[in-house]
């Protein structure tokens, strides 16, 4: 989460629990490492741990963080059929001339389960 610090710069905040319930609360002038250790305390809470080990990839260090944190809530599924899938949404919505949370607000205000 960005914010600003008492000297006026904009710096990236990550706050948290672990799983034994440690408060965690950590600045970082750099986007990416804010990402990556929001994407490591999400996956050590939910007991994903896996060592971390070096591989090749076109993704900058911002994007291969936010991948990685992004892959935490997604349960398996691939997150490029995710982002298809979401894609394909959003381009069918504009093709009516709306939105996606338009859509989904008319649809949720018409047909209350």
């Amino acid at each position: 989460m960005p914010f600003s610090n008492a000297a006026g710069s904009q710096s990236w905040r990550v706050t948290g629990t672990t799983a034994d319930g440690t408060r965690v609360r950590k600045n970082f002038a750099d986007k990416s490492e804010a990402l990556q250790t929001l994407a490591d305390l999400e996956a050590e809470y939910v007991g994903h741990v896996e060592e971390s080990r070096i591989q090749r990839t076109r993704l900058s260090s911002e994007e291969l963080a936010d991948a990685e944190s992004a892959t935490v809530g997604v349960h398996g599924r691939k997150l490029s059929k995710i982002v298809s899938h979401y894609l394909s949404l959003e381009s069918r919505s504009k093709s009516k001339g709306t939105t996606l949370d338009a859509a989904l607000a008319f649809v949720e205000s018409h047909f209350r389960s």
